[in-house]
């Protein structure tokens, strides 16, 4: 199966405030506190990036991230060790792969 990069940015109830053109099918479930499962993706990337987390006004980051890759892509956003959602008005920013698009046919 052929892959394309995707990504999206989540809030912390679990909506997502921006999806890139190939995440369109991609959809977020948050199960609890700071946890988030992304269904629809194909894992996450290799090579490059996979998240961007949020930062205070001094550059620190909020949160602490972990993932665990799989069907679902599971997400888990910490605060000094405990579970915590993203803070609110800040989005963390994720980087996977979707299954490559059919081509449109010819004449279509």
């Amino acid at each position: 199966m052929s892959t394309v990069n995707a990504a999206i940015n989540l809030a912390g109830d679990g909506t997502v405030a921006y999806r890139s053109e190939h995440a369109g099918d991609v959809t977020v479930t948050r199960t609890g506190a700071g946890v988030y499962e992304i269904h629809g993706a194909a894992g996450m990337p290799a090579n490059g990036w996979r998240t961007s987390v949020p930062r205070g006004d001094s550059g620190s980051p909020l949160i602490d991230v972990e993932i665990t890759d799989g069907d679902p892509i599971t997400v888990a956003t910490k605060v000094d060790g405990s579970a915590a959602d993203i803070p609110a008005g800040r989005v963390l920013s994720i980087r996977f792969e979707v299954p490559e698009p059919e081509p449109e046919g010819e004449g279509a």
